[in-house]
């Protein structure tokens, strides 16, 4: 299997493996079976139910070893294969519709048969199987190229190739001949197994693509997804089991056919109609359930532009947004705040000699104590670099140097170095202002305590 193939062998991928194989396998089985025991399968290959023709194996096993190649990712096989699989149908069809014998469908006639070539027995595949192989193959032809991110030409074809085979299968189901039989003669017609062998080559091209298409649509998790896997089961099932019920009751004279259709009809109504109410009822709550996903993305989307991935800290943008919505809130209360500035000393140094590993544990360590000084409802953020900002709402000028002191002792503790500077907003000035003010006193400190520190140093 090839690396791409191997990459993308998903769930939808896998299913078309297994059909592929599936076929292969049953297709292979039936040419072996005539080869080896074809004196035995006389009575057996005349089965509406079994028969499955030479030539239809042959063409089967070509169809399933060109989806595989499409599972691997070989489309040009794949499309060398599709047109074999068609070919020969192709020419049976032409020999039918202008009443030809060019012999094809004897070419994997076994000599053994007590059935070859005799007037009574035709080796020609029905008009129904010829039809659904050209369609498969040209499904096959088009799932070997470039295949569209939603429903596209490739699983129209499939779902086409499987009308016919479906419309054979209710007709064994509802023992209704005139569905599958074109004729007396062996081959007229379309048996159970070819049928569901042609189910098992549809469900490989539509379930093919990983991503997108009929498999991903019902799969996705989305309202569309979840509606058609509560109904196609039941679009499904429910007239196929009303329409035995039908037949049973009118089989054993339990009513006749036009009460039995009556009862189906209202039953299927009644069905629809509970079926209609259930998905209203389910639009609407995932509808809700969407609303609510809607907000927590945007939320969340919201709080990580305006998060410090370094600290968990409010950044730059987080900043100035809270500065904003607060000084809405001075103004409509009257109340008063404190922002205080601080810079760590000495980042530049562990940086350089230590490496910024340390740096940002130095960093983390800064903002945790800041944090474990602050209350609930103050505003805390790393600003860029080694400077930080804080906001203390409610904070009135007397208690201003207290606020400093304790995130001042907080960072002594936690064993970081800074400069900090602090402002008020009063009643006439506003959080911008006192910022800009706070920002200023810190870089006085900074150079108070460089004056200091080379004071000492001289000393």
């Amino acid at each position: 299997m090839g690396a791409r193939g191997m990459k993308r062998f998903e769930v939808g991928p896998r299913i078309s493996a297994i059909c592929g194989i599936l076929v292969l396998a049953c297709s292979t089985l039936a040419l072996l079976a005539w080869w080896a025991l074809g004196p035995l399968l006389g009575g057996l290959q005349q089965s509406e139910i079994l028969r499955v023709l030479p030539l239809e194996a042959f063409a089967f096993a070509l169809a399933a070893i060109g989806l595989l190649s499409c599972v691997v990712e070989t489309g040009k096989l794949a499309r060398v294969l599709a047109v074999a699989a068609a070919l020969c149908p192709a020419m049976v069809l032409v020999e039918s519709v202008l009443g030809l014998s060019g012999g094809i469908e004897n070419l994997f006639v076994p000599e053994s048969s007590p059935l070859t070539r005799l007037d009574a027995v035709s080796w020609r595949p029905g008009p129904q199987t010829s039809v659904s192989l050209l369609l498969y193959g040209a499904a096959l032809w088009f799932a070997g190229g470039t295949r569209g991110a939603h429903v596209d030409t490739a699983d129209i074809l499939a779902l086409a190739s499987l009308f016919l085979p479906g419309i054979a299968l209710l007709g064994h189901l509802f023992q209704a001949d005139v569905l599958y039989q074109g004729g007396s003669q062996l081959g007229a017609g379309m048996s159970l197994a070819v049928a569901i062998l042609f189910g098992l080559l549809g469900v490989g091209v539509v379930t093919l693509k990983a991503e997108g298409g009929l498999l991903a649509n019902v799969l996705a998790p989305t309202a569309g997804g979840q509606v058609s896997r509560r109904l196609v089961p039941a679009a499904v099932v429910v007239p196929i089991l009303l329409g035995l019920l039908q037949l049973h009751a009118v089989g054993q004279r339990l009513m006749d056919l036009s009460m039995a259709l009556a009862i189906a009809v209202g039953i299927s109504i009644l069905v629809y109609l509970i079926l209609i109410h259930w998905v209203s009822v389910l639009l609407a709550r995932l509808e809700v359930q969407q609303a609510g996903e809607n907000t927590r993305r945007v939320t969340l989307a919201q709080e990580e532009g305006m998060t410090d991935a370094l600290t968990g800290l409010l950044n730059r943008r987080g900043w100035e947004h809270n500065l904003a919505k607060n000084e809405e809130r001075c103004r409509r209360e009257g109340i008063n705040a404190c922002v205080v500035v601080i810079d760590m000393d000495g980042l530049k140094q562990v940086n350089d000699t230590q490496g910024h590993t340390e740096g940002d544990a130095l960093i983390r360590r800064c903002a945790q104590a800041l944090r474990g000084a602050a209350r609930r409802d103050d505003v805390l953020a790393r600003l860029g670099g080694d400077e930080f900002a804080y906001l203390a709402i409610g904070c009135e000028p007397q208690h201003a140097h207290i606020v400093v002191r304790r995130l001042s002792q907080a960072m002594t503790n936690a064993s970081v170095q800074a400069s900090i500077g602090y402002a008020m907003r009063d009643l006439n000035a506003s959080l911008k202002g006192a910022f800009d003010e706070a920002d200023q006193a810190m870089y006085a400190d900074k150079r108070q305590r460089k004056a200091k520190k080379a004071a000492a140093s001289a000393a």
